[in-house]
């Protein structure tokens, strides 16, 4: 329903009448927290209160320190113990890759649920080779209670592009 102005000073009431209701409306809206209650509900690592923590990161005590120990403790973690080699005679093209991998820590602390993504299944084994291989976590608490918490993980290397030698061509 539209009504033209008689004068430029003269209000509209649909547009009161529309800003009446989008107000009610905004007044039903609930606030949802993110709670932990049945044993497959997980917190992702950006938003739990506590992270979850090895014993390398127990002495920190302040919350975003703590959360980077963990994370540059897992990084390196890879960088240290992945096989760099497996890369090799995979075909891959040079340049850089990406592997996604995900994995949970659960409520004993223990790592489970690891998932990789990759430009081949090769790699993505690895990975979760190396997930698997992280030690045990003191348990991460959201709210008062010990939950799942769910990490993602971006792995970028690059792939050196080689010459192949001319014995190897024969072959």
């Amino acid at each position: 329903m539209h009504r033209k102005k008689k004068s430029e000073n003269e209000p509209i009431e649909e547009v009161e009448e529309i800003e009446e209701e989008v107000e009610e409306e905004f007044q039903e809206v609930e606030i949802l927290e993110i709670t932990s209650n049945e044993e497959s509900d997980f917190i992702p690592f950006y938003v739990v209160d506590e992270v979850p923590y090895l014993s390398d990161c127990k002495s920190i005590k302040e919350k975003k320190k703590r959360k980077t120990c963990v994370q540059e403790y897992i990084q390196m973690h890879v960088m240290r113990k992945f096989n760099s080699e497996v890369i090799e005679g995979l075909g891959l093209a040079a340049g850089k890759k990406r592997i996604f991998a995900q994995f949970k820590i659960d409520k004993q602390g223990k790592v489970i649920n690891v998932l990789a993504r990759g430009p081949h299944p090769v790699l993505e084994r690895e990975v979760e080779r190396v997930i698997n291989l992280l030690p045990e976590f003191t348990p991460g608490i959201h709210q008062g209670e010990t939950v799942i918490v769910a990490y993602s993980l971006p792995i970028i290397f690059t792939v050196e592009e080689y010459e192949v030698k001319d014995d190897q061509q024969k072959n």
